[in-house]
């Protein structure tokens, strides 16, 4: 077999049978357009753009050893650790600090009023 020969037998088999990524793809198409007439809505985008993003980020999270980590996360627990430094616990913290922010605005407020005299 020469080389023309083997680059037309390579043409032959890409044109015809194609890559399996080129497989994936039309299939792929097929079945997002088979399911967007099926439910008989214009949204095929979602078909693919959500399993696309889901795919990458469990296969991302599987390769990094974070799948359960992955999936326990709940945006409670990143609100919770933001608020940890500013939220006061008790109701006397709160009070105190009330109490602190109060005494800071009367400081500003006489430092402002001895600067107009």
């Amino acid at each position: 077999m020469n080389w023309f020969q083997a680059c037309a037998c390579q043409l032959h088999c890409s044109l015809f049978l194609g890559t399996p990524q080129q497989l994936a793809k039309v299939a792929l198409t097929l079945l997002t357009g088979a399911a967007t007439l099926h439910v008989q809505a214009a949204q095929p985008a979602l078909l693919y753009i959500v399993p696309a993003v889901l795919g990458t980020v469990g296969l991302h999270s599987l390769l990094r050893g974070e799948v359960a980590q992955l999936w326990n996360w709940s945006e409670e627990d990143e609100e919770e650790k933001a608020d940890a430094g500013s939220k006061p616990v008790t109701e006397e913290a709160e009070l105190k600090q009330i109490e602190d922010d109060a005494k800071a605005t009367a400081a500003q407020e006489l430092k402002e009023s001895r600067k107009r005299r």
